[in-house]
């Protein structure tokens, strides 16, 4: 899963760079990149607040976009967070024009916790245990964002998979504001 996590970041960063090359500068100077919003649900579980950038069209139809944030700490099993927030990044392609774009990405999400457990015995020393949890997440889904700014909304089926997470199925909506 990481080789081939790899790839697909190395195969999108060339297309990036690719993307620089392009001559329409009336779409890409107009156009507004940058997003600030609140998303219920989704890759944060209950809720997230996030910074999201468009970094450019690589075809007429096809843009890639960046988002990092801080939602929730999901905590699996018993054990305690240590933080109630957690980081989280996102790649996203978005296919479309205009205003409307189908989204589709994936992430690495964490969450952290800790446990007087140590090595599968419960430790006696006033010590604690803190665990990082990575876990990948992905996105498939709505996006409305307008080239000159203003509201940005999105619908998203968002599941979650990683080493304390078999498989969890949610759904996100987003609502904030283009720049």
């Amino acid at each position: 899963m990481k080789t081939k996590l790899l790839i697909l970041l190395f195969f999108i960063s060339k297309a990036v760079i690719i993307s620089g090359q392009n001559n329409d500068k009336a779409v890409t100077q107009n156009s507004k990149k940058n997003s600030v919003f609140i998303e219920g649900g989704g890759n944060g579980f209950l809720g997230s607040v996030n910074y999201d950038r468009i970094t450019g069209p690589i075809f007429e139809k096809l843009k890639i976009s960046f988002r990092i944030g801080i939602g929730q700490n999901i905590v699996p099993f018993s054990y305690s967070p240590t933080l109630p927030i957690a980081p989280l990044v996102e790649l996203n392609l978005l296919f479309g024009k205009e205003k409307h774009y189908f989204e589709t990405g994936f992430g690495v999400n964490f969450s952290s916790s800790t446990d007087d457990n140590y090595y599968g015995f419960h430790s006696t020393s006033p010590k604690r245990v803190t665990t990082l949890f990575p876990y990948e997440t992905f996105r498939l889904g709505y996006r409305y964002q307008k080239p000159n700014g203003g509201l940005f909304f999105r619908a998203a089926f968002t599941p979650n998979f990683g080493s304390q997470l078999s498989g969890f199925f949610w759904i996100g909506v987003s609502l904030g504001y283009s720049f």
